[in-house]
């Protein structure tokens, strides 16, 4: 397994989100959002995208999202590899005496994947629940 930063295409994201039967966006919304990305991370195996995660974010905040490992690739420690990579990329933006935060929003039932890497679930003493916002274009 190869892990490469910052090649993430429109063709490879819609291809492992299909894998994993996540629903896409379209390709003018996924060039844009890959364009203001901070990084990706992409496993490779024999040459074919397996894997991959992107991140968002300021310096201070940072959004692990679309978290992805093909079917066919699963248990063979790619998504690890991924998510230690993330967590050594980021670590190396941060100043003497920096600090931030790694937030993500986990596949439910996905949880105890997370917790290997010290990710802790909200809410808990520092902060409330984790909310989302989904939101459609609408026709006015």
């Amino acid at each position: 397994m190869i892990l490469q930063k910052n090649c993430l295409t429109p063709e490879i994201y819609t291809y492992l989100r299909n894998a994993v039967g996540w629903s896409n966006y379209s390709n003018a919304q996924v060039i844009e959002a890959l364009k203001k990305e901070c990084f990706d991370i992409v496993a490779y195996q024999n040459e074919q995208a397996v894997g991959m995660a992107r991140v968002i974010g300021d310096g201070i905040y940072y959004m692990l999202v679309d978290v992805v490992v093909h079917p066919s690739a699963w248990h063979q420690g790619i998504g690890s590899a991924i998510i230690k990579e993330v967590i050594s990329e980021i670590r190396s933006r941060l100043k003497p005496e920096g600090r931030c935060s790694l937030l993500l929003v986990s596949v439910q039932g996905k949880e105890s994947f997370y917790r290997q890497f010290g990710f802790k679930e909200i809410p808990d003493v520092t902060s409330g629940q984790g909310m989302q916002l989904k939101l459609w274009h609408i026709e006015e």
